[in-house]
């Protein structure tokens, strides 16, 4: 683009010369040689304190931005109030108001998820009656219908910055473990810490073979034998299969020297995820209400 416009300039600049031409023998055969020299001094004069006077201004601008830029990769080395950089990287303004979004932030879908939406409903409905169901899908297929999608809540540069982030695998990003932060750490950092972590012996052990066959058995047999107790349908959402492996990852102590990683356990969708759950239905309603129950370390002090 810029060897374009520099093209076009000096093409621009042989035109005029050529237009110059004739001008000029115009100005010598009518007022004379002596005039001609007088009006070329003081054409020159002039053209040279424009010149000057453009090339200070560009300049200007040149060190404004500069100074700008220097500002936005100094910013993200300071804390903020939702960002935290823990990382060796400096980012720009836009990267910045966007990791200040928060993780919970949703971007406005390019199409409205149909099949998610259809998936979700009939995960929650799965222990409603058939006539109940029936009601709650022809609803949902009318509503899909006149579905719309709302207002994008991102701006082009916002989503060009997304993908920006998204490609960049030098970098994690995490919500830190107390409060609404979002932190920012080097690849390198989170998986040497997320390994030390594993690497101790005395928390850790290090397992032949993946259990979950063993685990997914010994379920299947216990909900077995209270079969007759459950509902099909439920029996089987129970039993899940093929569930993926509980993945193990860290949020930072932001407020801890050295920010240390507090562990998390993830067990979506794994083997015994959906029995827990139903679990915790039963049993939600009960926490609080024995004399044995205590809400914080505080209280167990008491």
């Amino acid at each position: 683009m810029l060897r374009l416009r520099i093209t076009e300039n000096h093409q621009r600049i042989r035109k005029f010369e050529r237009d110059l031409m004739p001008l000029e023998n115009t100005i010598r055969n009518t007022r004379g040689e002596r005039l001609w020299r007088r009006l070329q001094r003081e054409l020159v004069g002039y053209l040279g304190d424009l010149k000057a006077t453009t090339i200070e201004k560009h300049q200007t601008k040149l060190k404004n931005w500069q100074k700008v830029k220097s500002n936005e990769a100094r910013y993200v080395n300071r804390e903020s109030k939702w960002l935290v950089n823990l990382s060796t990287k400096s980012f720009t303004t836009d990267e910045v108001s966007l990791l200040c979004k928060d993780l919970k932030f949703a971007p406005t879908p390019r199409k409205i998820p149909t099949m998610d939406m259809i998936a979700e409903i009939e995960n929650a409905i799965w222990n409603l009656d058939d006539l109940s169901k029936a009601e709650i899908r022809m609803e949902t297929s009318n509503s899909l219908k006149r579905a719309r999608l709302p207002k994008d809540n991102m701006s082009k540069v916002e989503r060009q910055t997304l993908k920006g982030l998204q490609a960049d695998e030098s970098i994690i990003i995490l919500k830190a473990d107390k409060g609404n932060r979002t932190v920012v750490m080097d690849r390198t950092e989170y998986d040497e810490k997320i390994l030390n972590m594993l690497n101790d012996q005395q928390t850790y052990k290090k397992l032949e073979k993946d259990p979950r066959n063993v685990c997914e058995k010994e379920m299947k047999k216990l909900l077995s034998s209270k079969a007759e107790r459950m509902d099909d349908k439920l029996l089987k959402k129970l039993k899940t299969t093929d569930g993926p492996t509980p993945r193990i990852y860290g949020l930072p102590k932001i407020h801890k020297n050295n920010n240390p990683l507090r562990p998390i356990v993830s067990f979506s969708g794994s083997t015994t995820y959906q029995l827990s759950k139903y679990l915790s239905l039963i049993l939600s309603p009960l926490v609080g209400k024995t004399e044995y129950h205590i809400r914080n370390t505080y209280e167990w002090d008491i």
